[in-house]
C-alpha cells in the first residue's frame, strides 16, 4: 500500500506505513547488497535486486512528496479561515509539512543516481520537479496569508 492509500486510514496509519515501507526498502537495499558476485550470473541477479530495492526506497519519499503536496494544499484552505491566534501554528505546520517535501526530494536525488533505468528516473524527476514547485506555490500561498 503507498502512503496515498494509507492516508485515507488517518495519520496514524500513515505515519505507520511510511515507516515500515522506509524501513522494508532499506532492507531490501543491504540484501542486495550482500548478495554473492563471484560469478557473472550472481553479479547480474545482484545488479538487478539492487536496481530494484533502490526503485523501492526511491518510491517511498517519492509517496511522502504527494501526500505532503496535498496537505500544502489544503494548508492554504486552513490558513485562509485560521483564527488569527492561531495562525502562528498553522504556519509552523505549513514550515514543517514543506521541509518534508524538500528533504523527501533530496532523498529521491541520492537515490536515483543509483538506479540504471532512463525512463524511471526521467518519470520521477519529472513529478519530483512538479511536486516541488507546488509545494512551494502553495506553502508561499498559505503563509502569506497568515501575515
Amino acid at each position: 500500500m503507498s502512503a496515498r492509500d494509507a492516508l485515507h486510514e488517518g495519520r496514524d496509519g500513515l505515519c505507520v506505513r511510511v515507516i515500515d515501507a522506509d524501513g522494508n526498502a532499506y532492507k531490501e537495499v543491504m540484501a542486495a547488497l550482500k548478495m554473492p558476485k563471484a560469478s557473472p550470473e550472481e553479479k547480474s541477479e545482484r545488479t538487478a535486486a539492487l536496481q530494484s530495492a533502490m526503485k523501492a526506497a526511491t518510491d517511498v519519499p517519492l509517496d511522502v512528496m504527494r501526500v505532503c503536496q496535498q496537505a500544502l494544499a489544503g494548508g492554504v484552505i486552513v490558513a485562509r479561515n485560521a483564527y488569527r491566534l492561531a495562525g502562528s501554528d498553522v504556519a509552523m505546520g505549513i514550515e514543517l509539512i514543506a521541509a518534508t517535501v524538500r528533504g523527501s526530494a533530496t532523498n529521491i536525488d541520492g537515490n536515483l543516481s543509483g538506479i540504471s533505468d532512463a525512463s524511471y528516473t526521467e518519470r520521477v524527476r519529472t513529478e519530483r520537479d512538479q511536486l516541488l514547485a507546488d509545494s512551494r506555490r502553495d506553502s508561499e500561498q498559505a503563509l502569506g496569508l497568515l501575515t
